[in-house]
């Protein structure tokens, strides 16, 4: 952070990129906030639109503007703001989205009262272009979820991310612990934020009111709205992300985040955790008659134990001896490797159609000869 003093209360940050459409709404919500000790760090990303004459025909004294000359990527500028912030908590807001008036005064009065929480999100309505809700399951399910630190990396690893990124006020401490975004995420930049929160300590709450209304722009124009990129985007780094759960020192805090292991826990406990992380998914997702859930999962599993391989000379001996896979376990782990099988099915209905049009060119030509 550029200064230890605080000036205000709550940074709040917005990176905006060609959202002269929405970008005035969503401005008019952070500065008509019941709560007003802020000022609102605003960046445009290079727009080649009418963005930056929107942000700037703002005349208010806690709005302070920064303009790129070239496209940096949203994760970029969100750390460069926040660099530059001199709030004790920090607040996110997306150009295209919109806050509820009381969204700002209700999670800082939360934070404010519980130092040990890092973050603290809201529940979110999903809306479309015209700002009409539409209905969403995701965050219905989020309501009274109320877990500890070690619940929420649970429901991560297996449900990925379900809170929503510009409902959060995170306080400045989080940043003193020198964990900002990772500008390599282009999708999953949050979760990944979320995940390394929760390993630090910190504790996460989500409040159970709507205060924040989150965009869907038609034909997936979010940055992670559903079209190809994002689908390629997401399945790497969701792959890179599942490997945070590597720094998990031992077995004690292993279990306090996965208490399904005790059942089935390996007798020795003194490894490191990433051992239990393998044998847990070993057994949940390849052994017996499991099922074949979870394929992102069991990707990420047999590429962390290649992984693991090239840095320790000895993790397959101990692979064998603690977890008992040997090669023939571990051939079988491989034979059920998500991607492998995809490629597999993709080869094969490829071959099923050559096959389709060798017969229908036969029947075309018996049909001719019928016909003569």
């Amino acid at each position: 952070m550029e200064d230890s003093k605080f000036t205000s209360k709550i940074s709040v940050i917005m990176s905006s990129y060609n959202h002269e459409k929405f970008i005035c709404e969503a401005i008019k919500s952070v500065l008509n906030q019941s709560f007003q000790d802020f000022e609102f760090l605003i960046i445009d990303d290079n727009s080649s639109d009418k963005t930056f004459e929107v942000i700037n025909s703002f005349k208010d004294s806690r709005v302070k503007i920064f303009k790129n000359d070239k496209n940096l990527g949203m994760v970029v500028n969100t750390n460069y703001l926040i660099s530059k912030a001199k709030g004790e908590f920090i607040a996110i807001i997306n150009s295209d989205d919109f806050w509820e008036p009381t969204k700002l005064q209700k999670q800082f009065d939360f934070l404010n009262k519980n130092p040990n929480y890092g973050a603290c999100f809201s529940l979110a309505n999903i809306v479309n272009e015209n700002g009409k809700a539409i209905k969403n399951n995701i965050q219905d399910s989020l309501k009274y979820l109320d877990l500890d630190r070690f619940g929420f990396l649970n429901y991560f690893f297996y449900n990925n991310n379900p809170l929503c990124y510009p409902s959060v006020l995170i306080s400045k401490k989080v940043f003193d612990k020198n964990i900002f975004f990772n500008p390599t995420y282009l999708i999953l930049l949050d979760i990944d934020f979320w995940i390394r929160i929760c390993l630090a300590g910190f504790e996460i709450k989500i409040l159970n009111e709507n205060l924040t209304n989150f965009r869907i722009i038609n034909n997936g124009g979010n940055l992670s709205g559903k079209n190809n990129k994002t689908i390629i985007r997401n399945s790497l780094e969701l792959n890179e992300i599942y490997k945070s759960y590597q720094n998990i020192k031992n077995y004690d805090d292993f279990v306090k985040i996965f208490p399904e292991y005790q059942g089935i826990s390996i007798n020795n406990k003194n490894l490191e955790g990433y051992y239990y992380l393998i044998d847990l998914c070993y057994k949940k997702y390849f052994i017996g008659n499991s099922k074949p859930s979870q394929k992102k999962i069991r990707n990420f599993i047999i590429k962390f134990i290649h992984q693991k391989s090239f840095e320790d000379s000895k993790f397959f001996q101990i692979l064998n001896s603690e977890l008992s896979i040997n090669y023939v376990e571990y051939s079988n782990m491989i034979n059920k490797y998500p991607n492998g099988l995809n490629f597999l099915y993709i080869k094969r209905i490829k071959e099923l159609k050559k096959i389709f049009f060798k017969v229908s060119f036969l029947i075309l030509i018996i049909l001719s000869i019928k016909l003569i």
